[in-house]
C-alpha cells in the first residue's frame, strides 16, 4: 500500500527541523565548555591566594620534618600549576643546603582517569633536572639526570665529594609498611673526592670515576645489591644493609665496601691502605662503615 506523497513529504519535513535544532545544540556544547574552562582557570589565575599558599608550604614542611625551609616567591599559572622559584632546605643532618632554582606542582591530568590521582613534582636543581610522580595512595617514582653535587664531608677524614648524578631512578610508597617494595638505580660520572689532606698541607685527589649503586628494599630495611666504581684509581665493590628509621638519627647502616688500588692511586692514599692491614689472597682491603646515618663509625680491616 503506497502512502500519498504529500504525508511522506510532512513526515520528511518534520524530522528535518527536529535534526536541525538538535545539530545546533550539539555544536555549542564543544565551544561552551571552552569558554567555561577558560573563565574557571582565568579566575584561579587572578584570584588565587598566593601568599596563603606560600605560608601553608612553609607550614607543612615545619610540621612534618625538622628541615627549616624558605621561599622566594610562589605563583599559581594555568592548569593549576603552582611555581615556586629559589627555594632554600636546611635540617641539622644535611651537609649543605639543597638549592632550588625552580620548583612546579601540577595535577598528572592523566591519573584522573584512573582512581589514583597524583600529583607531578619538577624540580631544577644543581645545573639539572628531577621529575617525582606522587599519588594519592603514596606511590612515588622519581627520576633524575645531570645533578651536580658537591658535598662536604667532615668525618672522619675531612673531604668534598664532587660527582655528577648522572642518572637515578626510584619506585617507592610514601608509607615504608612491611610489604612496601623499594627499588633505586644510582649512577654517577666524574665522581673525585677531592682536598684530602693525609699529611702536611699537601692535598690528595682519588678519582673515583663511574659509581654505581642499585639498591632493592622491603618496608624500612634497603639491601645494597651492589656498589661499585668503574674506570677509577681504585676498583671498589660494596655491600650491606640500611635500616631507614623515623628520623636521621634513628635510622642505621652496615656497609662492608671491598678496595682493590690501581697502578694510578695517589701514593698518599696507597701508604693509608697499608695501614688498614694486609689485603685478602684477592687484593682486597676493607672497610667497613656502620652506626647511625648521622654519626658512622668507620673502621679499617672490616
Amino acid at each position: 500500500m503506497r502512502l500519498p506523497r504529500g504525508i511522506l513529504k510532512s513526515k520528511s519535513d518534520s524530522s528535518a527541523q527536529h535534526k536541525a535544532p538538535l545539530h545546533k545544540t550539539q555544536r555549542l556544547i564543544l565551544p561552551g565548555t571552552i569558554l567555561f574552562f577558560a573563565v574557571f582557570f582565568a579566575g584561579i589565575y587572578l584570584f588565587f591566594p598566593v601568599s596563603a599558599l606560600k605560608d601553608r608550604l612553609l607550614q607543612e614542611v615545619a610540621a612534618r620534618t625538622s628541615a627549616q625551609m624558605s621561599i622566594e616567591n610562589v605563583a599559581v599559572r594555568p592548569l593549576l600549576n603552582v611555581v615556586a622559584h629559589q627555594l632554600s632546605i636546611t635540617d641539622s643532618w644535611l651537609p649543605r643546603p639543597i638549592e632550588i632554582d625552580r620548583l612546579v606542582i601540577a595535577p598528572l591530568w592523566t591519573s584522573l582517569f584512573g582512581g589514583d590521582p597524583a600529583l607531578t613534582i619538577n624540580a631544577e636543581v644543581y645545573g639539572g633536572d628531577m621529575t617525582c610522580d606522587w599519588s594519592q595512595e603514596g606511590q612515588i617514582q622519581l627520576l633524575a639526570n645531570r645533578i651536580h653535587l658537591d658535598l662536604p664531608v667532615n668525618s672522619p677524614i675531612a673531604f668534598r665529594l664532587d660527582a655528577m648524578l648522572d642518572s637515578a631512578q626510584l619506585n617507592t610508597r610514601s608509607r615504608l609498611d612491611n610489604d612496601t617494595l623499594t627499588e633505586l638505580d644510582l649512577t654517577f660520572h666524574r665522581t673525585r673526592v677531592r682536598g684530602l689532606k693525609l699529611a702536611g698541607d699537601r692535598s690528595s685527589e682519588l678519582d673515583l670515576g663511574k659509581v654505581r649503586l642499585r639498591v632493592d628494599g622491603q618496608g624500612r630495611t634497603m639491601r645494597i645489591k651492589s656498589l661499585t666504581a668503574e674506570q677509577a684509581d681504585v676498583d671498589i665493590n660494596g655491600s650491606g644493609v640500611v635500616f631507614i628509621g623515623r628520623t636521621v638519627s634513628s635510622s642505621r647502616l652496615d656497609v662492608r665496601v671491598n678496595i682493590r688500588p690501581g697502578p694510578n692511586l695517589d701514593q698518599e692514599i696507597a701508604s693509608l691502605l697499608e695501614l688498614i692491614g694486609k689485603p685478602n689472597p684477592d687484593g682486597l682491603y676493607t672497610v667497613r662503615v656502620s652506626g647511625p646515618l648521622n654519626d658512622p663509625r668507620v673502621k679499617l680491616g672490616g
